[in-house]
């Protein structure tokens, strides 16, 4: 009883703490870019005594060895033994610019990417392999092309510079298509790969939640699970 009356004056009294301190947050590098960096100002103008180091991820982490924090990850296999927050949802998918599609025709079956030149990631050797699933039918496509970046946004201005169809998580290409940079390719096709999946916000189990992590999670979830 004793000890269970002491944890509660312990949470009560973190409440009352001004959140501060050394926040390590991880995440791929086109996520951090594209999502996160629009809410770092607003964060660090809200919560002047946290000190926020965010770095560009986009392999295994081992976040005690490496010191992290809080992770994002793409994925459809989020780290087992960490707590879970699914953000939302990510998916694959590809484009091309109008000039390559007026030169080369749109592909309406993903056998038909064979004929065309395309840009994968090249970080693994089975990246130019594209997996296509719509209903009961699935395809399993050995792409090639002449450009291949690990960077998603070379890989978008080498689309629009028109060396092919590229494949991207879709929060990359979202003001591309808007603008009508780029037009969408078998958007009708599911494509499994990494960075396919749910957009899980991961930390460790604590028994005391420090006030930094607790308003940033927060902060998080407030700003990216409302789009």
């Amino acid at each position: 009883m004793v000890e269970a009356a002491q944890q509660a004056m312990d949470i009560a009294s973190a409440e009352h703490v001004v959140p501060s301190g050394s926040l390590t947050v991880a995440a791929p590098k086109a996520f951090l870019t594209i999502v996160l960096q629009p809410l770092v100002t607003p964060f660090l103008n809200k919560f002047p005594k946290i000190d926020l180091k965010l770095r560009a991820t986009d392999g295994d982490i081992d976040m005690i060895e490496q010191g992290i924090d809080v992770v994002f990850r793409l994925t459809d296999k989020p780290t087992e033994g960490l707590i879970m927050k699914e953000i939302g949802k990510v998916n694959l998918s590809l484009c091309a610019s109008p000039g390559y599609i007026k030169e080369r025709g749109m592909p309406i079956d993903p056998k038909e990417l064979v004929k065309h030149d395309c840009l994968y990631l090249g970080e693994t050797s089975k990246d130019h392999i594209w997996e296509f699933i719509k209903g009961q039918k699935n395809h399993i496509i050995a792409v090639t092309g002449r450009y291949a970046v690990n960077h998603s946004q070379m890989r978008l201005n080498g689309v629009k510079d028109g060396f092919g169809i590229g494949i991207f998580p879709d929060f990359v290409i979202k003001e591309a298509l808007q603008n009508k940079e780029v037009l969408p390719v078998l958007s009708d096709w599911e494509i499994k790969g990494n960075y396919h999946g749910v957009i899980a916000m991961q930390y460790a189990q604590n028994k005391y939640m420090p006030s930094r992590l607790k308003v940033f999670t927060e902060f998080v979830k407030q700003n990216l699970m409302k789009n």
